[in-house]
């Protein structure tokens, strides 16, 4: 029974994070794009970016924010995080079940620390915005390889889909921003 209860429990977890990964971009997006101006009971909307001919890559983008100090800071905590993030997966990479596993945790946070760097290095230079996006790739496919070998070896069958759905969502956000960055 109280394996069942596990499972069910965990099935929930993935449901409601899944709901929440997919509502978020469309709340954010709703209240970014569709801001409006009330002038005696008329509402007036903002056309989008793209109406307006100002179609940005998503790494131009983060590059105007990172030249603010609000940006500057947030890149130092994300190169902070991502340190320790790396010390934590070489430490536990001891109790790792197998050494594959240990190579694709320590491939994602290895990236996402050269990610970060990146992005650090990016408030005080100009730099290409495919290299961040190759990063981001390297750690969506070392990520996504992870979470379906950890997958794999909790579950099987139905209680592993959303795990494994996870992984290739995230696989197909690095893949669209890499393509997105190569044009």
């Amino acid at each position: 029974m109280k394996e069942t209860e596990f499972s069910f429990r965990k099935i929930v977890q993935n449901s409601v994070a899944a709901i929440a990964v997919v509502a978020t971009p469309g709340i954010a997006l709703q209240s970014a794009h569709a801001e409006s101006v009330e002038t005696n009971h008329v509402l007036i909307v903002k056309a989008l970016p793209q109406e307006q001919g100002d179609d940005q890559r998503i790494f131009d983008q983060v590059d105007e924010f990172m030249e603010t100090d609000m940006g500057k800071t947030l890149a130092g905590l994300f190169l902070v995080f991502s340190a320790l993030n790396m010390i934590r997966t070489v430490d536990h990479g001891k109790k790792l079940d197998n050494r594959r596993k240990f190579a694709e945790a320590l491939g994602a946070s290895g990236s996402l620390l050269a990610l970060s760097a990146t992005l650090a290095v990016s408030t005080v230079a100009e730099i290409d915005p495919r290299i961040p996006a190759s990063l981001f790739m390297a750690n969506a496919t070392f990520q996504a390889a992870y979470s379906i070998e950890d997958e794999r070896q909790r579950w099987r069958g139905l209680p592993a889909a959303p795990g494994i759905g996870t992984a290739a969502a995230l696989f197909g956000i690095g893949t669209a921003i890499l393509v997105d960055s190569l044009k």
